[in-house]
């Protein structure tokens, strides 16, 4: 941590969130029949991003694909 301070390296946090274009429904409890209109299929939308622990500098690509090692190699 000492180097990436001074400038010698970067300390990096890397993580990747996948979200679910779609309605999911636990429990609804309703007098009347509501019916809630969802997408079709699994499309997701993905956001890989890297967190910088010295400059807090924020970088994320996001993507509708994959999230794989050609998409970490282009973070």
């Amino acid at each position: 941590m000492d180097e990436a301070v001074a400038g010698k390296r970067n300390v990096m946090f890397v993580d990747a969130a996948n979200f679910v274009f779609g309605t999911f429904l636990c429990s609804l409890w309703s007098i009347t029949r509501i019916v809630v209109r969802a997408a079709s299929g699994r499309q997701r939308f993905n956001v890989l991003g890297a967190w910088n622990a010295c400059t807090r500098e924020l970088i994320s690509i996001t993507n509708t694909t994959v999230v794989n090692t050609e998409t970490m190699c282009e973070l």
